[in-house]
């Protein structure tokens, strides 16, 4: 399943443009602040109906000075289907093959993606919240539900955290919302665990590949809690009440990053982190092709600034083995491996993207100064 078109209007700094991909890579190519990654949010809205960087607010994806925006996205492959996303102040409303719908799994179902920003290689020395964003993105592209699950156990955890914040906490009510919390917990959990196992031979694979050979690497699930949740819950309860918060649970767990047998958090160096997290998402691309029969959307920024020309090119060897579609964003197209090169390339300037050009040309443009460039919006040539 590909990415055929992309329209988008209003969609932060994207005024209106239109992308016509290639099946197979397409560049992003541009100075910093013009809107490369912003393109790739456009596209993960379009796919999977949220942004590849998280945001608290709509607002954050609408062009300033404007109240709402419009995603189109249509999609080829063996039942090419389309997608409209409109947002507004409000929330949005996501039309799939023009009729409504308020099910945004019936779309994930459908096509999955995997994505690389630089802030990820924070995730392994930096904090749980990190690791455990990649674990649920992981878990989410292997088990598309997994999303619904997640939410249905915030919605538990908000309740029950309102009431340890009362003066006066029902014991009852307490312990009732303890049982339903522990039930919901143990699904998140069995799907981080499956998903975990599913991409352990190739991550264990990635990371000694990448290193050539040098580096082992493990993946560990660490559970907040040790056994019965429910149980070790009702331990905490005087604990809990005191800080009015819930003490344990799926959003406490956190995934560890071995490195040679030791914690990467303290012993990895940067190159060393970045083959970590770069062997994560090959081998959550392998994954999803093997159990889901699916080859993913691909959406790398700013990948050749984080890793070195031996690294970019095995990700490069693994994405032409799957065949899946990809972009990748990067300031130069001289900066990318030759072999990178042979893809279509777009321009990405103050908002607007260029009609397709071949790499030679986007290298004779790199050449000039950006005012001798014409660019083409919905709206036409600027």
């Amino acid at each position: 399943m590909n990415l055929r078109r992309l329209k988008a209007v209003y969609f932060r700094n994207l005024k209106s443009i239109i992308l016509d991909p290639a099946p197979g890579l397409n560049l992003l190519i541009g100075d910093n602040g013009h809107g490369k990654t912003n393109l790739l949010d456009a596209i993960a809205v379009g796919a999977q109906l949220k942004p590849i960087r998280p945001v608290k607010h709509n607002s954050d994806l609408i062009l300033f000075g404007e109240r709402e925006s419009q995603i189109d996205a249509e999609f080829a492959g063996t039942s090419p289907f389309t997608v409209s996303v409109h947002l507004d102040l409000e929330g949005k409303k996501v039309r799939l093959n023009n009729k409504p719908t308020r099910d945004p799994f019936a779309l994930r179902e459908k096509i999955a993606q995997v994505s690389f920003v630089p802030e990820d290689l924070a995730a392994v020395m930096g904090s749980a919240g990190l690791r455990r964003r990649l674990l649920d993105q992981i878990t989410a592209s292997l088990y598309p539900n997994y999303a619904l699950y997640y939410r249905q156990y915030e919605k538990v955890l908000l309740q029950r955290n309102r009431l340890l914040k009362q003066p006066l906490v029902d014991l009852v009510e307490l312990s009732s919302f303890t049982q339903v919390l522990a039930q919901s917990a143990h699904v998140i959990e069995k799907a981080r665990v499956l998903a975990l196992l599913h991409i352990k031979s190739y991550y264990e694979d990635g990371v000694s590949r990448l290193s050539d050979a040098q580096l082992t690497g493990q993946l560990t699930y660490l559970p907040s809690s040790a056994g019965d949740l429910k149980a070790s819950l009702e331990k905490l309860k005087v604990e809990e009440r005191a800080r009015k918060t819930t003490l344990l649970g799926p959003h406490l767990d956190d995934l560890e990053f071995s490195l040679n047998g030791h914690p990467a958090r303290f012993s990895a160096s940067r190159g060393q982190a970045r083959v970590l997290i770069l062997a994560l998402k090959i081998a959550q691309l392998r994954a999803v092709f093997a159990h889901r029969s699916l080859s993913p959307l691909l959406l790398l920024d700013d990948v050749v600034g984080e890793l070195d020309p031996d690294n970019a090119f095995r990700l490069l060897q693994v994405v032409d083995q799957l065949q899946t579609q990809t972009f990748i964003t990067t300031t130069h197209l001289s900066a990318l491996p030759t072999d990178w090169r042979a893809g279509r390339v777009f321009r990405v300037q103050g908002g607007a993207v260029s009609s397709s050009i071949k790499a030679d040309e986007a290298q004779a443009l790199e050449a000039h100064t950006s005012h001798q460039t014409f660019f083409y919006t919905a709206d036409g040539c600027l």
